[in-house]
Order: structure tokens, then sequence, then C-alpha cells
């Protein structure tokens, strides 16, 4: 079985890089990769605001042209774009995510929005 370029560089190896980063090294050169709405649950991502507050979109990129784009269409949203810096602070997003997820997938957090066991 012939594997696409992708699937032979899936997943990332380790703690040094990002589903991001690995996406951008796939692409054509010149392509620009901007991380954003990773750690955005789609219930409040829906909604546009938690607590009365807008929802913040954290957005990663090399390209400062494609970092701004994506803040023109966060903010055209009604959202908060806050660009955290360059593509490699996607593996600190990719990570946080994980750990937001795995908080609403146990009944027994009280950050869960599953159903108690």
């Amino acid at each position: 079985m012939t594997r696409s370029p992708a699937e032979q560089h899936w997943p990332p190896a380790g703690p040094d890089t990002s589903a991001a980063e690995e996406i951008a090294r796939l692409v054509p050169a010149g392509a620009n990769v901007v991380k954003a709405f990773n750690t955005t649950f789609s219930g409040t991502l829906v909604a546009g605001e938690s607590g009365s507050q807008p929802l913040d979109v954290f957005i990663a990129g090399d390209d400062a042209e494609a970092n701004a784009a994506v803040s023109g269409f966060v903010k055209a949203a009604g959202l908060r774009p806050l660009v955290v810096g360059p593509l490699k602070r996607a593996r600190e997003l990719e990570g946080f995510h994980f750990v937001l997820m795995t908080l609403q997938a146990n009944p027994g957090s009280p950050t869960s929005t599953g159903t108690p066991a």
C-alpha cells in the first residue's frame, strides 16, 4: 500500500513538533499555515462568548500578514484574537487543548460538561 506524503510523516514525533508544524512542512513553499480555533469548544464558539465576555481565539503563525488575516476573520466574528507567537507555539496550544478535552470528558471533574457517573 502506498502512503501519501502526509501519512508518511504522521503522527508528529514527540514534543519537538506539532500537527500544525507538520502540515507546514508538507504544503508547497510559500504557503502559510496558521494555527487557530483548536482551543475553542464548539458550544462556546457558536455562542461567541463565555460569561458575557468575547471568546478568545489563540493564533500562532510565522507570517505576520497571515496572522493578521486570521485575526481579522476572528474579529469579524465578534471574537477576540490573541496572536501568541510563531507556529512553534502550536505545540503548547495542541497540548493545552488536550488537557481541556480530558477535563471536559471526565464526569468527576468540576469543569466537566459530561454527565456524572
